[in-house]
């Protein structure tokens, strides 16, 4: 029988909390302040210096405004896709004669 190694169901589960975590959180509840209301109520305190409002709006805004995915800008002209650049009006009208049997007027 093998002894030691990976075996299944044995470890701390993804996710769960330390104690250690898990009292910090149940503290915190208890005194009804999380770390994001801690840093936005010195960030809206008007007697705190502007460099700590500063440092608490910086640290806070992940958690408020998440970062905007990258997406891939996907450009050209397929037929499924029938984008044409402007630059060249005669072939662009004549795409659009052929697709729609007239040119519209810009």
């Amino acid at each position: 029988m093998p002894r030691g190694g990976r075996r299944p169901g044995a470890g701390r589960k993804p996710g769960s909390l330390t104690r250690r975590t898990r009292e910090i959180a149940e503290q915190a509840a208890e005194d009804g302040i999380t770390p994001l209301e801690y840093m936005l109520a010195v960030m809206r305190d008007p007697n705190e210096p502007p460099e700590r409002q500063d440092d608490m709006a910086k640290a806070a805004a992940p958690y408020v405004h998440p970062e905007l995915a990258a997406t891939e800008l996907k450009h050209g002209s397929t037929e499924e896709n029938p984008l044409s650049c402007c630059c060249n009006r005669s072939t662009a009208d004549a795409r659009a004669t052929q697709r729609n049997g007239h040119v519209m007027s810009r």
